[in-house]
């Protein structure tokens, strides 16, 4: 009688993928690019770590895939309508459709900018998916300057209302003020 041959569990390379990018946005949220090794990623998703290197190649390359997107600021811009610039761009810290706890971009910068391999492609993304497409939208003169300053006010009052918790910035004469900062940036 023939011996019945094992099963071997399907591999199912686009699961994998995006259980190593989950796993890796999940830790770099918490602690980090220097904090967080290749090992521990691939544990969390559940799979080898010698897959990290299969599917990204590196540690780094893993981190920019991670971040992609993180910043994209074009689907804000391709909701033309009665909404103001500046509403749709204070929505995206008074009205949060992603789950932050899961992968929030804001820890990620905080936690990574210290790390020399981290930083450049955060400075890229952050440039690439947010400055260049809202100056791009805003066109005139200084619109680099003006989305970079957008940009600015919108991470300096999610870190201090979100991160370090200064609630006077969940306040409705806060919420005015940030409008009314973000109308300045982008208003020419």
């Amino acid at each position: 009688m023939a011996t019945p041959r094992r099963k071997t569990p399907s591999r199912d390379a686009a699961r994998t993928r995006s259980a190593l990018l989950d796993a890796a946005r999940w830790l770099l949220t918490r602690r980090g690019y220097d904090q967080v090794g290749v090992r521990e990623i691939a544990a969390r998703a559940g799979v080898d770590a010698a897959l990290v290197q299969r599917y990204f190649g590196s540690k780094k390359r893993l981190f920019e895939e991670s971040v992609r997107g993180a910043f994209d600021v074009a689907p804000l811009l391709d909701q033309p309508g009665a909404e103001p610039l500046a509403s749709r761009l204070a929505s995206i810290l008074l009205e949060p459709t992603k789950d932050r706890a899961q992968f929030d971009p804001t820890l990620v910068v905080l936690r990574s900018a210290a790390s020399e391999e981290a930083r450049k492609p955060l400075a890229l993304g952050l440039e690439r998916e947010f400055i260049d497409t809202l100056a791009t939208a805003l066109g005139g003169g200084g619109s680099r300057v003006r989305a970079a300053a957008a940009l600015a006010v919108l991470a300096g009052f999610d870190t201090l209302r979100t991160v370090l918790g200064i609630e006077v910035l969940d306040e409705p004469e806060a919420r005015r003020l940030l409008l009314k900062l973000l109308r300045v940036c982008v208003e020419a």
